[in-house]
């Protein structure tokens, strides 16, 4: 009966992640206003009802478009058994891969457009990405401000000041399309010098 009932829950999840894969591409394709259920609903070969017993509304669809995107990057966790710096430049360096991505960027676009006519949805946005980014990092340099590896601080200003450090680059070029997702390299590089900076000020000195 158990096994019945998780092979089931087992379908319901990956039908509701195939729905969201689609209603992405339409999202990205017509923009929020413009993207008609109707037409999810035939490219998914589903009804109506199912889609509102899974995601509530059109704004929760999209909800679960972002969440999908930005979970599938595995960006906001850190690998707490790395040493210090190490944990800290490969996050930092996931975040920014993902946030600069060709497909973060598009949904960014898509919220700035609808967020005077839907401040809720850019509020979804936010939580998603900006929020989760800095309670990621608060958490952890919490952690290691217990553990003696940070000065003492408040782990919340501190976490802004590493993601000031990292988010430094004008996103505005990528916004207006004239250029693309910044490389791996590139990704590695800017982190590598946001954790450099942010321990000038947070490290504790070496004896």
């Amino acid at each position: 009966m158990a096994r019945r009932m998780a092979k089931r829950e087992e379908r319901r999840e990956s039908r509701k992640r195939e729905i969201v894969s689609l209603a992405a591409s339409h999202f990205l394709k017509y923009g929020f206003t413009d993207t008609n259920l109707d037409l999810i609903v035939e490219d998914c070969a589903c009804s109506k009802a199912t889609l509102y017993t899974y995601f509530g509304d059109k704004e929760g669809l999209f909800a679960a478009v972002v969440n999908q995107v930005i979970s599938t990057k595995d960006a906001f966790s850190i690998d707490e058994t790395l040493p210090l710096v190490e944990a800290l430049e490969s996050y930092a360096a996931r975040a920014l891969a993902l946030m600069t991505a060709t497909q973060t960027v598009e949904l960014a676009r898509l919220v700035i457009a609808e967020a005077t006519r839907s401040p809720e949805l850019a509020a979804s946005f936010e939580r998603a990405t900006h929020r989760r980014h800095l309670q990621t990092l608060t958490e952890y340099l919490e952690a290691r401000q217990a553990d003696g590896e940070l000065a003492h601080c408040d782990p919340k200003t501190a976490a802004a000041d590493l993601a000031g450090l990292l988010g430094q680059t004008d996103p505005l070029p990528q916004l207006l399309g004239v250029s693309g997702p910044i490389s791996v390299r590139e990704c590695r590089r800017r982190a590598a010098a946001a954790v450099s900076g942010f321990l000038k000020i947070y490290g504790v000195p070496s004896t």
